[in-house]
């Protein structure tokens, strides 16, 4: 037996898909690129914390990174706030945006052995995408430090990122687990680098909410206000909604004619405890409006929304079939606009304010980041990675 659902709100699902498009859209890393070429040496960057980094812990700030496995990283490229970035990291990020450069010159340009090191409009190809690669290692650093910091990490180097993967690739090719493996079987190391920092980026954004990061009733509201429009729709409309599942061909017949039985049930009800002895059927209350659909991510509920959104109140609609199901619907009350009140979607409002504070620690990391040169050029090591 189906028993009934709980009316779903749209206002909740509506400001989640809001401000994951804004998130999505919302101004990440930067590309505040410092080329710096004091050569320290390992040695030199491996100090333990200064009477500074000693004063932020005790006052209450984030302290300061400290790398604390530098020595085992030789002939680094770069060191990043004294971290070092080996010539295998560089070249697997030189590999992963060659591209980017190369589409900008003729395939006579790149056909050329000398294509990276020889100037092309006051610029050698090697310095442009060394000044991407760079950009790209001081967002992925300022990541790592902030974890590693705020303990959600250990420090760790390449080659251990590089012995992770391939423990979750042996992992995920063994047929003796049982667990189920979700996306790629065997990864790449360029794929499980991103995988890696994606992961991390989250795991640090969930820790640092959770502890020092937050946002206050008046910043929520102030960005409510605002933002305004973004919580303002059209065509708001509460309805029941009801599927019956014909699984083969003997209960078609029975689902039309108990939709039928439905709909004049319908009729009749004005909300869903009214159909509370209906139990061949999946009973709903929704709410939708033009801000959430609720048609599903692959657009599965697309048809109901569409039907919806051109009743009046009181009309019911149906029988129909919809993705091989038996469904009637019937509209409860319809408004033309409205806004989503501020207490349904605070909490959400919070979160991403707090998302967004975090992503600005990240830049604020990476634009403060001190960049020196390591015992390989990085034009060297952008050679030698495409030979």
């Amino acid at each position: 037996m189906l028993g009934m659902k709980k009316r779903t709100p749209a206002g909740h699902a509506a400001v989640g898909i809001i401000l994951t498009a804004a998130l999505l859209f919302a101004g990440g890393c930067g590309t505040n690129t410092q080329n710096q070429t004091a050569g320290s040496t390992v040695s030199e960057q491996t100090s333990e914390l200064t009477s500074e980094q000693a004063s932020e812990q005790g006052s209450g700030k984030m302290a300061k990174y400290v790398p604390t496995k530098a020595d085992e990283v030789q002939n680094p490229v770069l060191y990043l706030d004294g971290d070092p970035v080996s010539q295998e990291e560089y070249a697997m990020l030189a590999q992963q945006y060659k591209n980017q450069i190369m589409m900008k010159y003729s395939t006579d340009q790149v056909n050329q052995p000398d294509f990276w090191t020889t100037e092309i409009d006051g610029e050698t190809p090697a310095d442009a995408l060394a000044a991407i690669v760079q950009d790209k290692l001081q967002e992925y650093y300022a990541i790592k430090h902030l974890a590693v910091v705020e303990q959600v990490t250990d420090d760790y180097t390449y080659a251990d990122l590089t012995d992770k993967m391939e423990q979750e690739n042996t992992s995920r090719g063994d047929d003796s687990n049982n667990d189920t493996t979700y996306g790629l079987n065997n990864f790449d190391m360029s794929t499980y680098y991103s995988y890696w920092y994606s992961n991390l980026q989250t795991q640090l954004t969930n820790a640092l909410t959770a502890d020092s990061v937050k946002a206050s009733d008046a910043d929520c509201k102030k960005y409510y206000s605002e933002h305004l429009t973004d919580f303002t729709y059209t065509d708001d409309v509460q309805i029941l909604y009801a599927e019956i599942t014909q699984q083969n061909t003997d209960q078609v017949v029975e689902a039309e004619a108990k939709g039928k039985e439905l709909a004049e049930a319908m009729q009749k009800a004005t909300n869903e405890d009214d159909l509370q002895n209906i139990t061949y059927a999946d009973v709903q209350a929704l709410e939708l409006n033009s801000l959430d659909t609720q048609e599903g991510m692959s657009g599965v509920y697309r048809n109901r929304w569409e039907i919806a959104k051109g009743l009046s109140a009181g009309e019911v609609y149906g029988p129909y079939e919809d993705n091989g199901k038996i469904c009637v619907m019937k509209c409860i009350e319809k408004e033309a606009d409205g806004q989503i009140a501020y207490e349904n979607v605070k909490d959400q409002i919070a979160r991403y304010l707090q998302v967004q504070q975090v992503d600005q620690m990240i830049q604020d990391e990476k634009n403060g980041m001190q960049v020196t040169a390591g015992t390989i050029s990085v034009q060297d090591a952008i050679v030698q990675a495409f030979n």
